[in-house]
């Protein structure tokens, strides 16, 4: 027996995120790592007698922010900061509250790791 419910509706229903909320995350993820960055260069501009060393290192000091504030994410809400903002949520196969050690660690890897060796590369 065929099911008469609209295709679209179908889809709706499996709360799936949409593209606009992919892109959204895409483009919040990298605003803040420029917007650490840039608070950082101010920060070291105001006081460059104090500051030459994190100037110098300043984009692994924004993404040394960027770890321990998706850390703090993925420990208590099992997402990073910008899935939790776009209110994303991940699949979780085990009825548990938490992630598994290994699945936050790679969570963190992945958030944080991947696109900090991508920006080095470049």
């Amino acid at each position: 027996m065929a099911d008469d419910t609209p295709l679209s509706i179908r889809f709706l229903s499996l709360s799936l995120p949409t593209f606009f909320e992919l892109l959204a995350k895409d483009g919040l993820d990298g605003a803040l790592r420029k917007a650490v960055q840039f608070a950082t260069k101010v920060m070291c501009s105001a006081l460059a007698h104090r500051c030459g060393l994190l100037f110098h290192y300043r984009m692994e000091y924004s993404e040394i922010v960027q770890a321990a504030v998706d850390g703090i994410f993925i420990l208590t809400q099992g997402g990073s900061f910008v899935e939790y903002f776009c209110n994303l949520e991940r699949l979780k196969p085990l009825p548990q509250p938490r992630l598994p050690l290994r699945n936050r660690l790679l969570s963190l890897l992945f958030v944080v790791g991947l696109p900090y060796v991508k920006m080095k590369m470049e």
